[in-house]
């Protein structure tokens, strides 16, 4: 789940989004990840029978994620390690504009809120493939519109393995599956100094996922494409009325 709070949706809420990830590491046990995402947001709201549509998108609040290497097992090719984590994120996206004559916060692609988080990771490679866990915190501030949204906890836990080690045939390795467990808490969201009952709450999710080795890359390394869903279990621990549902992801990993 790394820095992201990922989707809080109320119900009639719906989002997609993009992102565009460049990670670069200037200097050993130092990497610095810029975050440029693009947002489609949409609320669909039944009245008398009747349903209206709301729909807004856009360029949406651009992040900076920094880690640092804290301790690893060996300096050349490590097996286990452990890193300190720092996010922030700057109100770039639009967050004031007007659908159908109102202002509607979740309908925005920006938050209008510079927020800030920390946290930590770890990863233990074993020969039949890895295991990643990590815990994040993030602080938002209050954004346009008079919203703020909740404080975010976001724990995860996960465990990939290339297939072809699995089964004994090495030229299934191009694919490696994985599961992981992601676990959130939020506070209430607030507006206007008053507390929006239906926001916040916990819930955990699993999540499986493949990445496929791809047959072109740069510089000899191969690219790789990703699948993975995230698969609500349950949704009793969130506050109010809620509906989360799942969250599919796509994307392509370009290493040079």
């Amino acid at each position: 789940m790394a820095e992201r709070a990922g989707p809080r949706r109320q119900p009639g809420e719906s989002a997609k989004a993009g992102d565009l990830y460049a990670t670069g590491s200037p200097i050993d046990r130092l990497a610095f990840t810029l975050d440029l995402p693009v947002a489609w947001n949409q609320i669909t709201e039944h009245d008398e029978g009747e349903r209206t549509h709301s729909t807004l998108s856009g360029l949406g609040d651009i992040s900076l994620a920094t880690s640092v290497v804290l301790w690893r097992d060996r300096p050349v090719l490590p097996s286990r390690w452990l890193e300190g984590r720092l996010w922030g994120k700057a109100p770039t996206g639009r967050d004031d504009t007007e659908v159908d004559g109102e202002r509607e916060p979740h309908l925005q692609p920006g938050s209008g809120s510079w927020d800030f988080g920390a946290g930590m990771a770890g990863v233990q490679r074993f020969d039949w493939g890895s295991l990643y866990g990590s815990v994040f915190y993030r602080r938002n501030q209050e954004g346009s519109l008079d919203y703020q949204y909740g404080n975010v906890w976001l724990a995860t836990l996960a465990i990939e393995a290339p297939l072809g080690h699995l089964l004994g045939r090495p030229a299934l390795d191009i694919l490696t599956p994985g599961l992981g467990f992601d676990f959130r808490y939020a506070g209430y969201d607030e507006q206007d100094g008053e507390r929006y009952d239906d926001s916040g709450g916990a819930i955990l999710y699993a999540t499986p996922a493949l990445r496929v080795q791809l047959p072109w890359g740069v510089a000899e390394q191969p690219a790789a494409l990703r699948f993975s869903v995230q698969l609500p279990l349950g949704q009793s621990w969130l506050h109010g009325e809620q509906d989360e549902k799942e969250v599919w992801s796509v994307g392509i990993l370009v290493p040079f």
